[in-house]
């Protein structure tokens, strides 16, 4: 289920759908099904979905490359590929 932490009523979900474009392009790229991945890409299109991506903050290895494979850019292209965070240390 890709909205595990959200109310399930319909209104919420339209809310999701038009107001938090970013949040759920990442998380159905993230956490969800190729059937979400595929819906997120028709509601959005491709060119508001590789810019998202481009953009996003972080994503995992296997997201980057499975929306390169899929969308055909270059790891190179993505925010998060370029400017990775650095892992911290705790004692």
């Amino acid at each position: 289920m890709l909205f595990w932490d959200v109310p399930q009523d319909k209104g919420n979900i339209n809310r999701i759908i038009e107001n938090n474009p970013d949040w759920l392009i990442e998380r159905a790229f993230e956490r969800g099904t190729l059937r979400d991945v595929v819906l997120v890409m028709r509601w959005y299109g491709n060119d508001k979905v590789k810019e998202t991506l481009r953009n996003a903050e972080s994503l995992s290895k296997l997201c980057v490359g499975f929306s390169c494979a899929l969308l055909g850019m270059e790891k190179t292209d993505f925010k998060c590929y370029n400017y990775q965070r650095s892992n911290l240390i705790y004692y």
